[in-house]
């Protein structure tokens, strides 16, 4: 069975290079992120409902960021041994990692997916965060077949 080319596109939340891949179907990529754009809103909204400042509200997304890419980065350095080049490795061991790293953190389950792509959101419109090489979303769509 040949796979739809429509099957491989995606969505990426980046923070400090680190990548997250949304665990949404094929299609609704639009749809997730006008979603995320909703909850980001709403994070700002209810701290500043009950006294928090913009700076507050971007210090905690920044905070609940560096640990998840911290631990991420951790997650990776046990995956592939310092003395092995994850380049020169396949990309199913890539793969692997993703689904090690997402497991090991429980990052579907206990939300945290949804988190880096709200706290990215709520860091751009804050301007707290440059949507650049490094951060940002990504919507990634395969190339078209002739």
């Amino acid at each position: 069975m040949t796979p739809n080319v429509s099957d491989f596109q995606s969505i990426r939340g980046f923070y400090k290079g680190t990548s997250l891949q949304a665990p949404i179907d094929a299609g609704k990529e639009v749809e997730f992120l006008r979603e995320i754009t909703k909850d980001a809103d709403a994070q700002i909204r209810g701290a500043l409902n009950v006294g928090g400042t913009l700076k507050d509200v971007g210090d905690v997304c920044i905070a609940q960021l560096d640990y998840m890419e911290q631990r991420l980065s951790e997650s990776l350095d046990t995956f592939f041994p310092s003395h092995v080049c994850p380049i020169v490795t396949t990309c199913a061991k890539m793969f692997d990692w993703v689904d090690y790293a997402t497991e090991k953190f429980d990052l579907v389950r206990g939300g945290g997916i949804a988190l880096w792509f709200i706290n990215i959101v709520v860091l751009m419109k804050l301007k707290r965060l440059q949507d650049d090489n490094m951060n940002g979303i990504v919507i990634v769509t395969p190339p078209t077949q002739e």
